[in-house]
């Protein structure tokens, strides 16, 4: 078993969103997770790239005790990287720093019976004007404990690894997501591989990287 370091992928629920008359506080509801096959691709010592399909099942994201990681955590504008790239977690030593917001009551399962969902506060003014501007999806950041085996899920395919369990850290708002549309302002994406570590970064095609440079123009923009 690998205990790895992972950013997740989920959406903001728009109907959700309502700003407190008093404080200019953002209340919300953000969709977490969803079960099935992540593809991961990073870099090895070597520098070649693996591919890497990771098995996120129902049981494991609904997990009462894993959910309940998730409440009480800080809300990130956009996942953080020291001057070595590699992922920072939110803690004591940096939370004054980096936290936008913060996760608020419990993580459920949502209406769906897929997803998992969990209510969120954003303090920042500045994240909160990118929302408005349709930064509305979410990333988990997690450790999670991974079985690398292979296999074939009756409804989801084939794959190579699976999560066995997660210990989320935060919940980071971003332009992206990697697992579809469904999850933010109420998805799960692909991402790093790396025993304690938050550092192997997803390496994304060239042109993915493109699109998502030139939305990050157009959205910064529209609200200058």
């Amino acid at each position: 078993m690998k205990t790895t370091k992972r950013r997740g992928l989920a959406r903001v629920d728009a109907t959700s969103y309502r700003q407190d008359a008093k404080t200019k506080y953002g209340h919300m509801t953000v969709y977490t997770a969803k079960p099935g096959i992540l593809t991961y691709r990073y870099r090895l010592d070597d520098g070649s790239i693996k591919t890497v399909r990771e098995l996120v099942t129902k049981e494991v994201l609904h997990n009462a005790a894993q959910r309940a990681t998730l409440e009480d955590k800080s809300i990130l504008n956009e996942h953080r990287y020291d001057s070595n790239g590699k992922g920072i977690m939110a803690d004591t030593s940096n939370t004054g720093d980096i936290s936008s917001g913060w996760t608020s009551g419990k993580h459920d399962i949502a209406s769906d019976g897929k997803h998992t969902q969990i209510n969120v506060v954003v303090t920042d003014p500045k994240l909160l004007a990118m929302i408005d501007a349709n930064k509305n999806e979410v990333s988990p950041g997690y450790d999670a404990v991974t079985i690398e085996e292979s296999g074939t899920h009756p409804e989801y395919g084939k794959y190579d690894a699976r999560q066995i369990s997660r210990d989320y850290n935060h919940l980071a708002f971003t332009w992206r997501g990697r697992a579809g549309s469904t999850v933010g302002i109420k998805t799960d994406s692909d991402d790093e591989f790396e025993n304690g570590r938050f550092d192997a970064l997803e390496i994304e095609p060239e042109e993915i990287k493109e699109i998502t440079k030139n939305k990050e123009i157009q959205k910064m923009d529209s609200i200058r």
